[in-house]
């Protein structure tokens, strides 16, 4: 599996070996090894999701990132865990909405997020 993101300034690719059973992210200059810390199965609307909570730099003070992916739409959320920084994925369908909402919300999906940053994924305001 492969999903690219881009955005003005940065722009990445994640990576899904299933032989090794391994992500990997790749960006223009660099590449690393996630942590897989959990899966889980999200139910919206009868539909099944099975969401993957990976870690970029795990352990490390200023740069530990959580990466939230679908197994088959991709990345739905990426967060920092140490700065108050937290990208969410733009959609107009009101499934993955609802799907993206319930899952940065999920205070079991989330037992070992540090503090430090001030604030966890928060419920997001119109």
């Amino acid at each position: 599996m492969v999903y690219h993101t881009a955005r003005a300034g940065e722009s990445f690719s994640l990576f899904y070996d299933s032989l090794q059973q391994q992500w990997l992210l790749k960006d223009q200059y660099d590449s690393s090894m996630l942590f897989l810390e959990k899966e889980e199965v999200f139910t919206v609307n009868g539909v099944n999701y099975l969401i993957s909570k990976l870690i970029l730099n795990k352990g490390v003070t200023d740069g530990e990132v959580t990466y939230i992916v679908d197994s088959k739409i991709g990345l739905l959320a990426m967060k920092s865990n140490t700065w108050k920084y937290a990208m969410y994925r733009k959609t107009d369908d009101l499934r993955l909405s609802a799907l993206i909402l319930r899952i940065i919300t999920d205070e079991d999906f989330y037992p070992n997020q540090k503090e430090t940053a001030g604030s966890k994924f928060a419920t997001p305001t119109i």
